[in-house]
């Protein structure tokens, strides 16, 4: 806290501990300033407009106006530098009181009196105190209250003793020359002692002064000796061996060649003003602790206002360290907002004037552009007029990124609102909270009603169990969300719809909330059956033809012995080409699965199922690739049965494939532990239809080789698909 602010306020200590108030009478412009404590000994309530001149001249009893009019203007007629002077008030609640006043006039640099100020002493209330009662040296004059009856150095005698008897202070006069101090009673209190002789010399009470502020005692004698007053708080030794702080005030008196002869002052017990002093010192320590060690700046402040009262500034009296790195503003204690940042926008003295002067709490988020940033303040008045207190925070980063949110949130609902779909957020607990404009085209319902679990009510029936089964799934995997349904449109019909949702992840990993979306399929899902009807009836007739040509077949050659062996094949390979045509017409004419195709076509011959095996990765072969595939895998499944490994017990055939560079698919059929194998004299039908069917159709290439332990045959075919195959 401010060193200023600290004796600001143990200067109110000692004034609100005494019952002084201060003054001041500005003679240029008749104005008069009154302290908080002056105003409660005039009986006005704390705050409350000082009267004029002429008021005060009102509440100044009748009977001792006309002196202190009379005084007043002594003062400035002989240019007096001080007087004294006791007189009654009434209060305006009626009440009368007893003043003590002590003035001093201020000379300007043209040597005319410009104000006359200093300080008044309510003695009203003051009352001896029975256990501090003092020692007499002399009987007193009379203590009536008629002071005003006393020549004018009687009265500043009596009014002295009445502040003397109320026990706030004792006089004391120092001969300078003799080094003799004249006390009062007192004194003997002060210090703890049951008697002090009338005068003793200046050693001998300097023993009761702390060793370490007899230092401050003689420079403040020394000063008196130049013609300076004295001012000086010191600590007294107790013969009891405690301390008592003491405040020493005096004016030096010259002699008749104008050197200083002695030294006329009071002194004061200050003990309790000390200690609420510490107290208050402590009291700080622990705000300056606790203003220091929060994550926010922190500042107080004082309005600055024109001649007209209006708020045209403020300046910073105190400030914590986090107030320089929140607001950027170096060195800024002492300093006004306008000297650090001259072209601060108005409205932030607008604002502060309404705490500072109008005694409003404020909260708000506002930007400097000024300053280039944004701040969140909370204002609070203080006691002192004029001031207030700041705790704030640059929240600049923050507001930079709330509106990058915002451009994100509209740019998102823009193109949410311009896509074809329907689509929705959810929280990571799966409860919806956003569907765009769509939801409401599709259903004729609001998106309101869609939100947290509300779209279930627009779902199929038969589709509900599909839903918590799968969404609640991916809640717990985490797992991408992919679902058929059918959802109730504004019509009252169902459209069939795709919905997918994926998961949105923080960087450790976290679920933030899921985005989705909702495609109207219904219009592919019912191309897709009339296709799935068409490869049916297609399948079927294509299996007829088939049937009918096997047939045919076998009415005209079946009466021939000799071609009964050429039926038999010939009936195979249509046989093998209509399961082609089959598992294929199941996949949509799209791929077939190459071990399917092979088992189906092995299967068909007749082989027993331990006789052969498979070996290779998944592979989806495309339409022009499957049928050569099968019919080949047929042509030597055929031949291994009727002559090869599969014609004996104990033969075996194993078929093992894998994926080259290019998609390219080798296969392999390898036969063992048959009959001794005698290459053919020339390629049979077979072998001529294979190597031609995979070569025109397939783009692919056979190599035959007939080992004597069995045959080898390896076949290489592309597997890419080519375009325009695909049968929609």
């Amino acid at each position: 806290m401010a060193q200023g602010t600290v004796e600001a306020r143990h200067g109110a200590l000692d004034e609100a501990a005494l019952g002084i108030g201060r003054w001041r009478w500005d003679l240029r412009s008749q104005e008069l300033v009154w302290s908080e404590e002056e105003r409660a000994i005039f009986g006005l309530a704390p705050g409350a407009p000082v009267p004029g001149f002429a008021a005060f001249s009102a509440m100044i009893h009748p009977d001792d106006r006309a002196r202190v009019v009379a005084a007043v203007s002594e003062t400035l007629a002989q240019r007096r530098l001080r007087h004294s002077i006791g007189f009654r008030i009434l209060r305006p609640d009626g009440t009368m009181r007893q003043i003590l006043s002590h003035g001093r006039l201020v000379m300007g640099l043209d040597g005319k009196p410009i104000s006359l100020e200093g300080v008044d002493l309510d003695l009203t209330d003051t009352q001896a105190d029975p256990a501090l009662e003092r020692p007499q040296r002399a009987p007193c004059p009379d203590k009536s209250p008629h002071i005003a009856a006393l020549r004018p150095g009687e009265e500043q005698d009596a009014l002295l003793r009445v502040a003397l008897e109320a026990g706030r202070m004792t006089v004391w006069q120092l001969d300078l020359q003799k080094r003799l101090v004249q006390v009062d009673g007192d004194v003997a209190r002060l210090i703890g002692l049951s008697h002090v002789p009338p005068e003793l010399p200046v050693a001998v009470f300097e023993n009761y002064v702390d060793p370490e502020d007899l230092p401050l005692l003689r420079a403040a004698e020394a000063a008196a000796l130049r013609g300076e007053p004295m001012q000086v708080e010191l600590r007294l030794v107790l013969e009891s061996g405690g301390r008592r702080w003491l405040r020493l005030m005096g004016e030096p008196r010259p002699d008749a060649m104008g050197r200083p002869q002695r030294l006329v002052g009071v002194a004061y017990d200050i003990s309790a003003r000390k200690e609420a002093e510490e107290k208050l010192r402590e009291s700080e320590a622990h705000y300056r602790a606790v203003f220091a060690a929060i994550d926010e700046g922190f500042c107080t402040c004082e309005m600055i206002v024109d001649e007209t009262g209006a708020p045209v500034d403020y300046r910073f009296l105190e400030a914590n360290p986090l107030f320089e790195s929140m607001t950027g503003l170096v060195n800024a204690v002492g300093r006004t907002a306008l000297e650090l940042v001259p072209n601060l926008e108005r409205h932030w003295i607008e604002i502060y004037a309404r705490v500072g002067l109008g005694g409003e709490t404020l909260r708000f988020e506002l930007p400097s552009d000024a300053m280039g940033r944004w701040f969140n303040v909370f204002a609070a008045p203080l006691a002192a007029p004029g001031r207030f207190a700041l705790v704030f925070k640059d929240v600049t980063d923050r507001r930079r990124s709330e509106e990058a949110l915002r451009e994100s949130e509209a740019m998102f609902r823009s193109l949410t609102e311009a896509m074809p779909q329907l689509v929705w957020s959810a929280r990571p607990d799966g409860s919806c909270d956003f569907f765009n404009r769509r939801w409401t085209d599709c259903t004729g319902a609001s998106t309101e009603m869609a939100m947290g679990d509300g779209w279930r009510a627009f779902y199929h029936p038969d589709d509900q169990p599909a839903i918590d089964r799968l969404w609640p799934k991916a809640l717990r995997t985490g797992e991408h969300y992919e679902i058929e349904y059918r959802l109730r449109h504004r019509d009252g019909s169902y459209r069939w719809m795709l919905g997918r949702g994926v998961p949105v992840r923080d960087e450790a990993g976290g679920i933030l909330r899921w985005m989705g979306t909702c495609t109207d399929i219904h219009d592919l899902k019912l191309a897709h059956q009339r296709q799935q009807i068409l490869l049916g009836e297609m399948e079927h007739r294509v299996k007829n033809i088939l049937a009918l040509v096997q047939a045919v077949a076998r009415q005209t050659f079946g009466r021939i012995p000799e071609a009964s062996s050429a039926l038999e094949a010939y009936g195979g390979r249509l046989q093998s080409l209509a399961g082609a045509y089959s598992h294929l017409n199941h996949e949509n004419w799209e791929r077939a699965s190459l071990r399917h195709i092979v088992a189906t076509s092995i299967g068909g011959c007749g082989a027993r199922a331990e006789a052969w095996s498979l070996d290779g990765p998944e592979v989806m072969l495309p339409p022009r690739s499957a049928v050569p595939v099968s019919m080949a895998v047929h042509e030597l499944c055929t031949n291994a049965v009727k002559y090869g490994a599969l014609s004996v017990p104990e033969g075996r055939v194993t078929i093992h494939w894998s994926l080259g560079p290019g998609d390219r698919l080798t296969l392999v059929w390898a036969e063992a532990d048959g009959p001794h194998v005698v290459p053919p004299a020339r390629a049979g039908f077979g072998m001529r239809m294979i190597e031609t069917v995979l070569a025109v159709e397939a783009g692919g290439t056979v190599r035959l080789d007939f080992r004597p332990e069995g045959v080898r045959c390896e076949i290489e075919v592309p597997i890419r698909p080519e375009p325009g195959l695909r049968v929609e």
